[in-house]
């Protein structure tokens, strides 16, 4: 379904000249609250991570679970300058961190989180799918690479 949806906004952006964005986004420490505090709080960790998610971003915006701890939010008709689209996203993203570090109550057990958010913009058809998720998935490793919490663009996501 992702990737469906990903061929969808491309197209969309493709007929609309309105630039988008990939967020690739991976929670930091996840593995050891399932570690510590077992799979079923991991579980419902993210259950709640996908709510916040799906509160936080605009109603068109399309939310997906990856793998394990790891989302997708695919953004859509961010303006038709790449400056402001990337910084639209980045806007997105920085209302995604903060929403997504705010502490959670499982069960008995309160647990804090922060994401790491890789970005990579689109706009018309000139990548694909697979594409724009690898640079995505380069940018939150780089965020990653960077400290807890952090959101970075990945360098090649200013296309015609």
């Amino acid at each position: 379904m992702l990737y469906d949806r990903l061929h969808q906004a491309i197209a969309s952006s493709a007929r609309s000249r309105q630039h988008g964005a990939v967020l690739f986004i991976d929670l930091d420490k996840f593995k050891a609250l399932n570690d510590s505090a077992g799979h079923e709080a991991g579980d419902a960790l993210l259950k709640a991570i996908a709510r916040r998610l799906t509160e936080t971003v605009r109603q068109d915006d399309t939310v997906a679970r990856l793998s394990g701890d790891e989302f997708v939010v695919i953004l859509e008709n961010l303006g038709n300058a790449a400056d402001a689209a990337t910084k639209m996203a980045y806007t997105i993203a920085n209302k995604l961190r903060e929403a997504l570090s705010a502490p959670y109550t499982l069960g008995e057990l309160t647990h804090q989180t922060t994401p790491s958010i890789g970005i990579a913009t689109f706009c018309g058809s000139a990548r694909e799918p697979n594409q724009l998720i690898r640079d995505a998935d380069t940018a939150m490793y780089r965020a990653k690479s960077s400290g807890q919490g952090c959101i970075c663009v990945h360098a090649d996501t200013h296309e015609a």
